[in-house]
């Protein structure tokens, strides 16, 4: 608890009026002379502290992160995004006018993620002949998937979900708030913008491309 002077030019009825700063309210109560500085979090969450906190001794609360959601299911409606392919290119999702096979994965340069990504690149003749879409997925920027994507031999989007970072993996249901990253899940999207199968695969593990494109075939 810090002190304040509240100065002669009070508010009528000496009531002086809420201040904010550290994302807390701030309220100056008592006499003219001097006033305790009482401070009330606008909502719970986590306790730190700001440089200006801690010279006047004071101790905030930060909101508190979303807890992750379950990974969207088969028969639930796919949420629609629009995402950077490229630094001056949108992909959005009900544009595509097709099965969309999405492909969410940690980042850009990791051992397990390249090899997924060559391996759907080496089906993607399986996944054209269902007329699906190949659509990878990450928290890295649209320059990190350009120069990935050149690296590996990619023929399919890598898309940009960098900011507001992670929204469509929320969406989903995959954000993964312990790294900010993504879980390494699997989401097939029919026509109707329906999601007809998905899977989420242990982070460490490479979960092939069979069982995307078993549903895809069922279509």
């Amino acid at each position: 608890m810090s002190s304040l002077t509240w100065g002669q030019d009070e508010p009528d009825g000496g009531q002086p009026p809420p201040i904010r700063t550290c994302g807390m309210t701030r309220t100056l109560l008592g006499s003219s002379q001097s006033s305790q500085l009482k401070v009330v979090p606008e909502q719970p969450g986590l306790a730190h502290t700001t440089p200006f906190c801690r010279e006047v001794g004071l101790v905030t609360t930060r909101n508190q992160r979303p807890e992750p959601s379950s990974p969207l299911s088969a028969g639930a409606r796919a949420p629609d995004f629009t995402l950077a392919s490229a630094p001056d290119q949108n992909v959005t999702l009900s544009e595509l006018g097709s099965t969309a096979v999405l492909i969410f994965y940690p980042g850009d340069w990791s051992p397990v993620c390249g090899d997924e990504l060559s391996m759907f690149q080496a089906a993607s003749g399986l996944f054209d002949r269902g007329d699906a879409k190949l659509l990878g997925i990450s928290v890295d920027s649209a320059w990190s998937h350009t120069a990935f994507g050149a690296d590996r031999g990619f023929g399919f989007p890598l898309l940009a979900d960098f900011h507001p970072k992670g929204q469509v993996a929320r969406d989903y249901g995959v954000y993964r708030f312990e790294d900010g990253t993504t879980e390494r899940a699997l989401f097939v999207v029919d026509r109707s913008g329906a999601i007809a199968w998905s899977y989420v695969s242990p982070v460490d593990v490479n979960p092939g491309v069979d069982g995307a494109l078993r549903a895809v075939e069922a279509l």
